[in-house]
């Protein structure tokens, strides 16, 4: 050990002052093929931790783990800094495999970024954890990675279960016990821990995706990138069998998350926990799994409940969502009855008026519905006014969760306007705005610039034409308000 000590601090003292990638790849690749190595126990260490060998491993100020290939190495480095116990270092011997496991921890709680390896001090050499991590499976394993014969499925790698876990824990104090650093919940650290873990090299992505050479390990040490296709996403995920969970990762992809805003089904609302100023609280009852049909991913049904009515939505990502609490849905229009000056619902009462006269009763399923204002005409035969109506009306139950006579109501609101009721229409069936604008604004400026839901959007087409100055006043306050100016992820649409 000693000869071999020598000769590599002899190789280190020469690559100190003349730097080469050869050089170094030689004295990594030695250094690494070491059987046990030596770590010191960090400063502070209390006697009654040592002895219950629940202590952490030393790491200096700039995040490096300090290891040697020596116990005189370790003992002197821990009697230089005090790090003793009646008077001995303390200092532990471990297999290669025990202190990869160890590092593994380490830099994904993020505690390290790299390895500092002593020989004889004060000679040393850096690597990366991949490059650690990568070396010591394939010295465990007694071959390299084969390019050609990597597993297909994702359940033969290692970590995708305990990935898939993590993604299926949308309570966020659950997942952050399973998750402690949130590497699971960022797409670029998600691929680095498989690939290390698996002791894949980036270059084997390259190659089985056509990416351009050194693409996947640029991916991984991009951690805050959004600019990312979805269909390069997509392809990461897949390898590893978790292309079911594209959604999840929308926020890195400017792509995906335009794709999801124009979705009329997908989060189309958000949540956000109810506070005390929320007028309509709902309480999370259910969340159920399903699959988008476009792109084969997970969505998420959440089933709520209100005072007045029960709406279920559909969102992208439950992360952060627990059952059992009080949310505000954002975007969701009030229930409001006209001549009710405090703007209270009292949906599902049957109110008389003064007189004690019953309320009218809704139309049948089956009859058409007409504007009421003057001069007002619906387009199209009979035939297709009912086909338009009931499509739109079963969009509003099945996406707002409602009953008929809800989903009516809001019917009613549209077909008052014919030419924003066919634009709606149009909109929904066929995710195409069309060409309807009004005093400057159209449903894709108030949905994209100004953040509206569909619905509401919409509405406010009508309110262009029936009170254009009051309502042209509210958008341009609506616009400098600090929380509309800009959103990394729009759910409202």
């Amino acid at each position: 050990m000693a000869s071999r000590l020598a000769l590599l601090s002899q190789n280190l003292l020469v690559y100190a002052y003349s730097p080469s990638n050869e050089v170094r790849t030689v004295i990594l690749k030695d250094i690494l093929t070491s059987a046990r190595f030596f770590a010191v126990a960090k400063e502070g260490t209390t006697r009654e931790d040592w002895e219950r060998r629940h202590f952490a491993a030393y790491i200096n100020d700039t995040k490096e783990l300090i290891l040697f290939l020596s116990a005189d190495e370790a003992i002197l480095f821990a009697r230089r800094k005090g790090i003793e116990v009646d008077g001995q270092p303390m200092i532990m011997k471990a297999a290669r495999q025990t202190i990869s496991t160890l590092m593994m921890e380490y830099y994904e709680s993020g505690l390290i970024s790299r390895v500092r390896i002593y020989a004889i001090s004060p000679l040393y050499l850096r690597c990366t954890v991949q490059e650690f991590i990568g070396v010591a499976q394939k010295g465990a394993t007694g071959q390299s990675p084969d390019k050609e014969g990597m597993p297909e499925q994702g359940q033969r790698f290692l970590e995708v279960d305990r990935i898939r876990t993590v993604l299926n824990t949308y309570d966020n104090g659950a997942r952050r016990k399973l998750d402690p650093a949130g590497r699971c919940e960022n797409v670029h650290q998600l691929i680095e821990t498989l690939l290390m873990r698996n002791s894949i090299e980036p270059s084997v992505l390259d190659e089985k995706y056509n990416f351009a050479p050194g693409f996947t390990r640029n991916f991984c040490q991009s951690i805050v990138d959004s600019n990312s296709s979805k269909e390069t996403l997509r392809k990461m995920l897949e390898f590893f069998d978790l292309a079911e969970y594209l959604y999840l990762f929308k926020g890195y992809s400017r792509e995906l998350m335009e794709e999801l805003k124009n979705n009329p089904s997908v989060d189309v609302y958000s949540l956000r926990p109810s506070r005390p100023s929320t007028k309509e609280t709902f309480t999370l009852k259910k969340i159920q799994r399903g699959k988008d049909d476009k792109n084969g991913a997970f969505v998420y049904g959440m089933t709520l409940e209100g005072k007045h009515r029960q709406m279920r939505i559909v969102l992208s990502s439950p992360l952060g969502y627990t059952i059992g609490k009080s949310y505000e849905i954002v975007g969701l229009e009030p229930l409001v009855e006209e001549n009710d000056p405090k703007g209270v619902t009292r949906a599902h009462e049957v109110r008389h008026d003064e007189e004690g006269t019953q309320p009218q009763p809704e139309p049948a399923e089956d009859a058409i519905v007409r504007p009421t204002k003057p001069g007002k005409q619906l387009g199209g035969t009979p035939g297709e006014q009912k086909q338009r109506q009931d499509f739109v009306i079963g969009f509003f139950r099945e996406t707002d969760g409602i009953n008929y006579p809800a989903a009516l109501e809001k019917y009613k609101v549209l077909v008052e306007d014919p030419d924003v009721l066919d634009a709606f229409y149009h909109y929904i069936k066929d995710r195409e705005f069309g060409f309807l604008a009004r005093r400057g604004y159209s449903p894709k400026q108030l949905i994209r610039e100004y953040h509206y839901p569909p619905f509401e959007a919409f509405c406010i087409m009508i309110k262009l034409q029936d009170d254009p100055d009051r309502t042209i006043t509210m958008l341009k306050h609506r616009k400098n308000e600090p929380q509309y100016q800009k959103r990394g992820v729009k759910t409202s649409e």
